[in-house]
């Protein structure tokens, strides 16, 4: 038996063949975006990266000491080791109490100043990022502790009709305004959240990102804003459930068919796109 193994590793090795030279690069260039491309940064998110010049250089520096004599190396398999080496730096110096400080500041920058698309002809797409709120390290990483946002490990329900009516009050031409939100508790409640608003039904469809069922709110009589004014309340006791699973059974049975949009266009349609993305 060991003859075919050995013969299957060689053939596996010739078919990969050699593996492509090593070039000089600029080290520090190479290191300095890698540590703010959001792999080493709250949430995975570049948004939330402490880009200080110097404190970047100094977990650079750190892991040029530790290993490379406190030179950079001019050859790009030696760049990488540094960078692997820096985002360990980096990591645990992001995780000082001033600087936890510095990262909800971004956090909430970030929710105040939405990335909005209006590209789609049916809705408005706001991207809020991560719910801001107090972080801490627990297990070496950091994670959401609290925020007045969060509300039954949902988004809170006035903030959601806040957030909401504002952007139907902007874009009185779509028929949907769709809002995405991060809630990184570092917990089982982690989860990307979408909620959409349907101006024609009145009512709010909440729910994970992309999962097969939903919770679908009772008709807001004025729409989100009274969510926003207390007037109802959006959480998963006062809606109704709806699936994939149930909607196709309604639709194939001879009963009356409940209105359920489980189905989310745009964050499909978003997931392909990168997707397609990596593939490149």
């Amino acid at each position: 038996m060991a003859r075919p193994r050995l013969l299957a590793t060689i053939l596996l090795a010739l078919a990969c063949g050699p593996p492509p030279p090593d070039v000089e690069v600029d080290g520090w260039a190479l290191a300095r975006a890698a540590l703010v491309d959001g792999e080493s940064c709250y949430d995975d998110r570049p948004d939330y990266c402490i880009r200080e010049p110097a404190f970047v250089d100094a977990a650079i520096q750190g892991a040029l000491d530790g290993r490379f004599g406190g030179v950079m190396p001019k050859m790009g398999r030696e760049v990488e080791a540094v960078i692997r080496s820096a985002r360990v730096g980096y990591q645990r110096a992001s995780q000082e109490d001033a600087r936890l400080q510095e990262i909800e500041g971004l956090v909430a920058a970030r929710y105040a100043a939405p990335v909005i698309d209006t590209s789609d002809p049916e809705l408005v797409n706001v991207d809020l990022g991560a719910l801001p709120g107090k972080l801490a390290v627990r297990r070496f990483d950091i994670v959401l502790t609290d925020s007045p946002m969060v509300e039954d490990f949902w988004w809170a329900s006035a903030e959601a009709g806040r957030v909401l009516a504002e952007h139907a009050d902007a874009h009185p031409e779509k028929a949907i305004v769709r809002v995405e939100l991060r809630m990184p508790t570092g917990s089982s409640s982690e989860k990307t959240l979408v909620y959409r608003y349907f101006r024609d039904e009145g009512a709010v469809a909440f729910g994970e990102l992309l999962e097969g069922s939903i919770y679908v709110s009772p008709p807001l009589e004025g729409g989100p804003r009274a969510l926003a004014e207390g007037r109802q309340r959006l959480s998963v006791r006062d809606a109704r459930f709806c699936s994939r699973s149930r909607a196709q059974g309604e639709a194939e049975g001879d009963g009356e068919v409940e209105w359920c949009p489980w189905s989310d266009p745009y964050g499909e349609a978003a997931r392909e796109a990168a997707r397609a993305a990596r593939r490149r």
